[in-house]
């Protein structure tokens, strides 16, 4: 994450460089890139471009995003460790300069996302590690062409090395999980 970091702060201060360079098309571009960023997050381009230090208000809400993440991207971006935090509404408040709040609404744009991906990857390693520690494969008998999903394709030699990452992933999280014991019952 570190590098998606570096690369939220490098592409704000990146367009304002460009646009005060006076290279032409580029600073243009630059300046119709920073436009959208500042109209998409209702930001006062000036400001922006003059760096003032006047801070106001601002509101977060983590109703679809998790609480945690959204703190850790505004203490990193926000340039404020004094964060408020409304469980009742879901927000979490703090006072930012118009430049740090497009740099915090930038990373939201970019991290949330990604984050969204690796969560639903986790999930889906943590249910097949569940299934492999409780045994809860099908027991009773069937055709083996049955139990296969489509037809499989040969898998190239990256494909094999993520599948078996993947399943190592799958055994070390099933080790760490909690043994149960389940009795048949007798009828």
């Amino acid at each position: 994450m570190a590098k998606n970091d570096e690369r939220h702060e490098r592409i704000i201060k990146a367009l304002i460089n460009k646009i005060e360079a006076n290279l032409g098309h580029e600073s243009d571009a630059a300046q119709r890139v920073l436009e959208n960023l500042c109209k998409k997050h209702n930001i006062d381009i000036d400001e922006v471009m003059n760096q003032k230090t006047k801070r106001t208000q601002r509101e977060y809400s983590y109703k679809s995003i998790n609480q945690d993440i959204l703190h850790q991207i505004m203490l990193r971006y926000g340039g404020n460790d004094k964060v408020l935090i409304n469980k009742r509404f879901k927000i979490l408040i703090t006072d930012l300069t118009d430049s740090e709040h497009l740099e915090v609404t930038h990373a939201i744009d970019v991290l949330v996302p990604l984050y969204k991906k690796e969560l639903k990857k986790i999930q889906q390693i943590a249910i097949n590690a569940f299934v492999q520690k409780h045994d809860l494969f099908f027991k009773g008998e069937t055709d083996e062409s049955d139990l296969r999903i489509g037809k499989e394709k040969e898998k190239s030699a990256a494909e094999q090395r993520e599948e078996m990452r993947r399943q190592i992933q799958i055994g070390q999280m099933a080790e760490g999980m909690q043994d149960a014991e389940i009795l048949k019952r007798l009828s």
